[in-house]
């Protein structure tokens, strides 16, 4: 309601500060392409504490094509100061849909991200966290193995990649010891 108040007014002083991330991220996630495509327009002429708030809620969507979308174009300056185009990444892998689509743009832009950030270590291991926060599968582990194989350097990323195989590990075998059994809990409790 609030956000579409915002669209239609195309003033959003309505929205409580303190309100405006979560009205931002709710509308979005909930929303289509038009709710999106408002938000990152305001996003291109915003000052930077609004850009602080609309960068998360871009990531909030559940369409898997608009994430690929908005990480593709966080990579171009022009659309997305260069020293925020790991947090548009990273935003993404924390979104439980945007989890592969992250991963899969992580690998296929290793090089950039590499080449553009491999100085700063804490964007680097953020970049690496959140992405692989969630892998909990053996195909997770295996599609992290083959990308460490193929990129032997991965610079101040090494001990992220590290702890996200051990947490990988972790989260398989957690799933292999518990998860039937809560799945027959949860079956029985409602």
């Amino acid at each position: 309601m609030m956000f579409d108040q915002w669209i239609n007014t195309n003033n959003n002083s309505h929205i409580p500060e303190r309100l405006k991330s979560t009205v931002y991220c709710t509308a979005i996630k909930h929303g289509g392409s038009r709710e999106w495509d408002f938000a990152w327009q305001q996003y291109l002429t915003a000052g930077a504490s609004e850009q602080t708030l609309l960068l998360p809620a871009l990531a909030c969507t559940q369409d898997t094509d608009i994430l690929q979308t908005f990480l593709e174009r966080s990579k171009d300056d022009g659309l997305v100061r260069k020293h925020s185009a790991p947090l548009v990444v990273r935003y993404v892998g924390g979104n439980s849909v945007g989890k592969s689509v992250a991963w899969s743009f992580l690998r296929d832009n290793w090089d950039f991200y590499f080449d553009n950030y491999d100085d700063q270590a804490f964007t680097m291991t953020g970049v690496v966290e959140d992405v692989t926060r969630q892998f909990s599968t053996q195909e997770d582990l295996e599609q992290l193995e083959t990308f460490l194989a193929a990129h032997p350097n991965q610079g101040t990323a090494t001990q992220a990649f590290s702890q996200a195989v051990g947490n990988t590990q972790a989260n398989i075998r957690w799933r292999r010891n518990n998860e039937d059994k809560l799945r027959a809990w949860l079956q029985t409790q409602g």
